[in-house]
């Protein structure tokens, strides 16, 4: 349900900018200069870098697990 509110979603997060356009400069950083479309790989890794972002700004993850899922991948999430 909320996937498809999401998906469905018209309205603006900020009133000048569409939610999706303020991810535009992570995916560009991310991309690091690359103009290529990301893989469904690029978008995975991208995906677990801002869920687990999302999960130290909400204290579910410490800093220290945040290094762990970087350097050897999720094992809770």
């Amino acid at each position: 349900m909320f996937l498809n509110n999401l998906l469905k979603r018209k309205d603006k997060v900020n009133s000048n900018i569409d939610w999706i356009e303020q991810l535009r400069p992570i995916i560009k950083e991310f991309k690091e200069g690359n103009n290529e479309p990301l893989t469904p790989e690029d978008v995975a890794t991208l995906s677990f870098i801002i869920r687990f972002k999302i999960d130290l700004d909400e204290g579910n993850i410490s800093e220290d697990g945040l290094e762990d899922a970087y350097s050897f991948g999720p094992t809770i999430h």
